[in-house]
């Protein structure tokens, strides 16, 4: 059974479901599989307690409209998914017939992101540095529900990760994915356990949903890359499995 709950900060609405399974009772497969789902927005699968929970949020300020109306999509986002799950039935929540992005989004990522002081490459597909050309760079294009914004949450993997190592890296984005606000952490290579912070926009952003998902892409894939960087040893890694009392499976 799936208890939702929503909260509001000063910078952000969330809505979240609990589904009424644990965590723990899932392989490491499993949370993997579920690290690697695509949903709308910056829905994301998370562990909250010792509970597995879906997590969504919008981005404030928006009018009045606007906010009714994706919280209302964000709440039936959220819904849909725990529901399934705590059913045993889970899978991303993708709309039947998404809403293609509408014309000059990506004009506006970019002219949001160059207020912001970074650089901006490229047109349609987009290539934007923040603070300077050093930092990992986000890549924005259009996809089928609104346009992505992605950057590299890998932390430094010198070979493919030892099975504990990949235990404690899927448990720990979990955990991660329940402190984010704006993006989520998504797995693209669980076999060697390469991460994406990650969020997409609406169809019909306006510009500070736009900042909001920019800052909170590239704020998820530093949290990302400095905390799961240490988990990449295998000693840090056995000793974090064994304060969460981790299975090694």
């Amino acid at each position: 059974m799936t208890t939702l709950w929503q909260d509001e900060l000063t910078h952000a609405h969330f809505a979240a479901a609990s589904t009424g399974v644990a965590w723990r009772e899932l392989d490491g497969a499993g949370r993997a599989g579920l690290l690697a789902e695509l949903h709308p927005g910056n829905l994301r699968w998370a562990r909250i307690g010792d509970e597995l929970a879906m997590i969504g949020s919008l981005a404030l300020p928006l009018s009045e409209e606007s906010f009714a109306r994706r919280r209302a999509e964000l709440v039936e986002q959220v819904e849909a998914v725990a529901s399934r799950m705590g059913r045993g039935d889970c899978g991303p929540a993708r709309r039947a017939r998404p809403a293609p992005p509408t014309p000059g989004v990506c004009d506006l990522l970019g002219s949001v992101a160059l207020g912001l002081g970074w650089s901006v490459h490229g047109e349609g597909s987009l290539e934007i540095h923040p603070g300077g050309d050093a930092e990992t760079p986000l890549r924005a294009h259009a996809e089928d529900d609104g346009v992505a914004i992605r950057a590299d949450a890998t932390p430094s993997l010198q070979l493919a990760p030892s099975p504990e190592c990949a235990v404690a890296l899927a448990v720990a984005a979990l955990g991660l994915n329940a402190r984010l606000s704006a993006a989520r952490l998504r797995l693209v290579d669980a076999e060697r356990m390469r991460f994406a912070a990650e969020c997409v926009l609406p169809p019909d952003p306006d510009e500070d949903e736009v900042e909001h998902a920019l800052e909170g892409v590239r704020h998820a894939a530093r949290e990302a890359r400095r905390s799961l960087g240490c988990l990449a040893h295998p000693a840090v890694a056995r000793v974090y499995a064994a304060a969460l009392e981790l299975s090694p499976g």
